[in-house]
């Protein structure tokens, strides 16, 4: 009997070995459902070879139903205007709630100081629209707006609070700038006229569109030149020749013009100024003028134009403003008379030139008050007038440079092919302002005779 039994615990425990198997892989998977097991191989642990019931079908969760919100006090959402915000006098107010509102209630609760006559209208269900009747709001005028608390919601709920809030209507078109300024003097006659407004007055255009704008003003006398917009404030008027001197302007902005927002100037702004009377701006070479070329011309620029064939008559140049006139050819540039005497002038000589009082300026109707007179001094023919160190000199410093003056203006670009020193040494010559004196330093050895030699040309 002995022998019997010990065969039938190996498949036993071959069972069991496969059974815990099973057991410790089911986390990963659902558990398949094992083969019947004889009932000759139950034991008591074999209750873990048991498959579950099948699961039944799940029933769908029912969804949530949101819950009502229960309603709350009507909210103002938004304004018009808004804060800050200049209100046109053509305007509605805008008031704009988070719900459905009682449309008797508001417009009862509804007031506005100073009274404005208007009419409500509803453009929505939350929002509200005030409009002004008659001509609007006043212009540059406070208003404050309030709504009570009797203002309701549909459902009868009250505003918490009374809305309460100030604005402030556009105001008038105004001169805020002009230029020249007013009862201004002495003002260039190619000077611009302009005029600034607090307020856009035109919309943005190109340049194209420019002529189908509106002057802002009137000059008088008349001046030719072209008027434009150059920003939306902004008008500027250039003359075409140039005011005219000694002249008073009259400049005239209109009433009634008119802003982007229909504002309107209230009364016309005129002011006026003078230009500055016919003068020379500037003379070439300058009064006092040393060292200027023999073959250089006369420059005179007068400040406006002139009458050049009156002006060249009043003109004239002397040497040491004694003698005949120097004679010459004219040419003019612009504002500018240019001379040109016809002979070169005399080295080292002193000439006085002139632009002689009551030149015409070209209107025929003023002229220069006063004579303007100036002279300058031809460069004389180049010399040395001295050296250092000097001629013969001893005991030189190697290292100090070597300076030799001019008694006029050289040329540094051709200087250095006209100086040579012996012993041979390289020179860097450099000059001072006026290029007459040259100082060039070099390398000499001591104990050494050199010779510095300024050739002719």
């Amino acid at each position: 009997m002995t022998m019997m039994k010990k065969p039938l615990l190996r498949p036993f425990s071959l069972v069991l070995a496969f059974c815990l198997l099973l057991t410790a892989c089911s986390t990963l998977k659902p558990p398949s459902l094992p083969s019947p097991t004889p009932s000759s191989m139950a034991t008591p642990s074999a209750t873990a070879l048991v498959a579950p019931s099948p699961t039944r079908g799940v029933s769908p969760t029912p969804a949530a139903s949101p819950t009502p919100v229960p309603p709350h006090e009507p909210r103002l959402l938004s304004r018009l205007p808004e804060r800050g915000q200049e209100q046109l006098v053509d305007a509605p107010i805008v008031l704009q709630f988070d719900q459905e509102m009682d449309r008797a209630s508001v417009e009862k609760a509804f007031a506005i100081e100073p009274a404005v006559e208007g009419t409500f209208s509803w453009p929505d269900k939350q929002t509200l629209q005030f409009q002004p009747g008659g001509s609007g709001f006043a212009r540059e005028a406070t208003y404050r707006v309030t709504v009570g608390t009797g203002a309701r919601s549909a459902q009868g709920l009250a505003l918490v609070e009374p809305i309460e809030f100030s604005f402030r209507t556009v105001g008038y078109l105004e001169v805020a700038g002009a230029f020249p300024a007013p009862d201004s003097a002495d003002v260039e006659t190619t000077s611009a006229i302009r005029v600034v407004f607090n307020r856009p007055v035109v919309p943005l255009t190109g340049i194209a569109e420019q002529a189908n704008l509106p002057p802002a003003f009137t000059i008088t006398p008349a001046v030719e030149g072209k008027g434009e917009w150059i920003n939306t404030a902004t008008y500027s008027f250039q003359p075409a020749k140039g005011l005219r001197p000694a002249t008073t302007y009259q400049v005239r902005v209109p009433a009634g013009l008119a802003d982007a927002t229909g504002g309107v100037l209230a009364k016309e702004y005129a002011w006026s100024f003078t230009t500055q009377q016919p003068a020379v701006a500037s003379v070439e070479p300058a009064d006092g003028a040393k060292y200027v070329s023999p073959k250089g011309g006369v420059r005179v620029t007068f400040n406006t134009a002139m009458d050049r064939a009156d002006v060249q008559k009043r003109f004239r140049i002397t040497k040491g403003g004694q003698g005949p006139a120097i004679s010459g050819q004219f040419t003019w540039v612009e504002n500018t008379l240019v001379f040109t005497p016809t002979a070169t002038l005399e080295y080292g000589a002193t000439y006085r030139a002139e632009v002689q009082a009551g030149a015409l300026a070209e209107d025929g109707q003023t002229s220069l008050a006063n004579a303007v007179t100036w002279q300058f001094t031809v460069a004389p023919l180049p010399k040395i007038v001295s050296v250092f160190p000097r001629a013969g000199a001893t005991n030189v410093e190697p290292g100090k440079s070597i300076e030799i003056r001019f008694n006029s203006p050289m040329d540094p670009t051709t200087f250095r092919e006209f100086v040579s020193i012996t012993p041979t040494a390289e020179i860097w010559p450099q000059f001072d302002e006026e290029d007459t004196l040259a100082r060039f330093y070099t390398y000499l050895r001591p104990s050494t005779r050199y010779t510095i030699t300024v050739s002719a040309g």
